[in-house]
């Protein structure tokens, strides 16, 4: 008797524009779309019985909303699936993977994203020709194949495979030059490799055990990037916009300049969350009820900060959310609370 297959669900979420061996340039814009798609990946079908599910159009700009069809389709489909593979655009797979992370609690199976750099502005064979040499012939069909085998493993996380890497989903990053990788993460946060096959670093344990799916709910997160020179008057307008949260990222190794004490001051007064980021030193400012964030990748920390302001309006228990680890998301020691 011939072994059953595994059911995996791949979810079209963008990142699905293809180079057919013919230098013809297919991508996904409805569901009528995906059929012939998938006949240029007849590998798939000896891998895995492939269920697709269309959810928006290569080349649509994502919104949040987005993130709520997927984790839906994830938690309806999860009792019967083995796995899933999310097809996503690289400008937005590391908001997505992130978020997924999170909202995503007690999963036990594998949620890989991956995708295509091509976008559908692609589409004849001169568009194709710079870009292909740049990205060395870099194309999703290897990345597919390679993210429906690895939904069949033993992986138990959200996670990123793109070229030969696969990493965790809110340990990611892009990668500062052009490589065929596009991402990259510090070596812990490396799952595994593609190497004539898919090389897992430490298997992990598979569960069928129900998850608990938390969907975004419809928030103002302001963010406020600083820089020499930035002016309180700016930071006073968005305290006065009355967002639902806001994300200060810092340049500065010791917090922010004091001129901003007040006005922090007066969000935490008025109920609104506030943390202070910086990717790599943990910045401090004289008086609690700021959550101070850093060890963690920007994205990660947008996605998470949505993510508990979806959970709970209580400005002290999304401090906690923040500064303490929910889903891996901080490098080894730089959790805020350490």
């Amino acid at each position: 008797m011939a072994k059953q297959l595994p059911t995996i669900t791949l979810l079209f979420a963008g990142g699905a524009t293809l180079k057919t061996e013919g230098n013809t340039v297919l991508t996904v814009r409805t569901a009528e779309d995906i059929q012939p798609w998938m006949d240029h990946v007849p590998e798939l079908s000896l891998i895995a019985k492939v269920e697709p599910v269309f959810v928006l159009p290569d080349g649509k700009e994502i919104e949040p909303e987005d993130w709520n069809k997927l984790i839906t389709i994830i938690r309806d489909r999860y009792e019967k699936s083995d796995g899933f593979v999310i097809l996503q655009g690289v400008d937005t797979m590391l908001y997505s993977g992130a978020f997924l992370s999170f909202a995503l609690q007690g999963l036990g199976k594998p949620v890989v994203l991956t995708g295509s750099p091509l976008t559908p502005e692609h589409s004849t064979a001169a568009d194709l020709k710079g870009f292909i040499s740049h990205y060395r012939t870099l194309g999703v069909r290897a990345n597919l194949i390679n993210s429906v085998q690895v939904s069949t493993m033993a992986v138990a996380e959200t996670c990123i495979l793109f070229g030969n890497q696969l990493l965790r989903a809110n340990r990611a990053r892009k990668s500062p030059g052009t490589s065929f990788n596009v991402f990259e993460a510090d070596e812990p946060d490396t799952l595994g490799r593609v190497d004539f096959g898919i090389k897992l670093k430490a298997p992990q344990q598979r569960s069928a055990t129900p998850i608990h799916a938390v969907l975004l709910a419809e928030k103002n997160l302001a963010v406020v990037r600083l820089h020499p020179g930035y002016r309180s008057e700016e930071f006073m307008q968005v305290i006065q916009a009355k967002p639902d949260g806001i994300l200060v990222h810092t340049y500065m190794q010791g917090g922010i300049p004091e001129k901003l004490y007040p006005i922090l001051r007066l969000a935490e007064q008025q109920g609104i969350p506030v943390v202070l980021f910086n990717p790599y030193l943990k910045p401090t400012v004289p008086f609690s009820g700021i959550a101070c964030v850093y060890g963690t990748a920007y994205e990660a920390l947008y996605a998470k900060f949505l993510w508990a302001l979806s959970k709970t309006t209580n400005p002290g228990v999304i401090q906690k959310l923040l500064e303490h680890s929910q889903a891996k998301e901080f490098g080894t020691g730089k959790e805020a609370g350490d």
